[in-house]
């Protein structure tokens, strides 16, 4: 497996067998070797090119099909939510289903150019600031924060979601001119 991820990976970026050794300073024959799974490299070449792919090495042995710790943790999430929400109350799946058909359709209206980075931040940030309330709000309910405590920190958390939408205003109009 390690040799078909090392392959996989290689063509991807389109380098050759002979760009990659160069790059990871192995020499070919022991690269060819790797990639047809006639030698396996130790620990700290293992490692070297999971760092160059940005991978981990769980990965390259073939143990996770996740790239990377973003790639799983995603992955884990979706699998999670997605168990979740099978066993929710129906109102409250069709609510999430319209929260995850919204993203989407942000996410995937065009490719991810600046503006569309530019877009997804303020969005975030709302988020963000969404989760806090709510996490606060269970703080609270805990006993060991006053409501004025909660209601100093709500105006704060307000303050940012009005600056966040004013920079996605203006991020959106900004795209209208172009």
């Amino acid at each position: 497996m390690f040799g078909e991820r090392i392959r996989q990976l290689r063509k991807e970026k389109g380098m050759t067998l002979r760009d990659l050794s160069n790059e990871l300073e192995i020499p070919f024959t022991t690269l060819g070797n790797y990639e047809r799974g006639d030698r396996q490299p130790n620990f700290e070449t293992f490692k070297a090119i999971a760092e160059y792919f940005e991978v981990s090495i769980d990965y390259l042995v073939g143990r996770v099909d996740a790239r990377n710790m973003d790639e799983y943790l995603l992955q884990t999430d979706y699998e999670l939510l997605s168990k979740l929400l099978r066993e929710a109350d129906p109102k409250v799946r069709e609510l999430a289903a319209n929260l995850f058909n919204r993203l989407y359709s942000i996410v995937t209206n065009n490719e991810f150019s600046v503006p569309k980075i530019k877009e997804l931040a303020p969005l975030s940030k709302i988020l963000d600031s969404l989760f806090d309330i709510k996490k606060e709000a269970a703080y609270t309910r805990g006993g060991t924060q006053t409501k004025y405590e909660y209601a100093s920190k709500y105006i704060k958390e307000k303050e940012n979601i009005d600056k966040s939408l004013n920079e996605l205003f203006e991020v959106l109009i900004e795209s209208k001119e172009v």
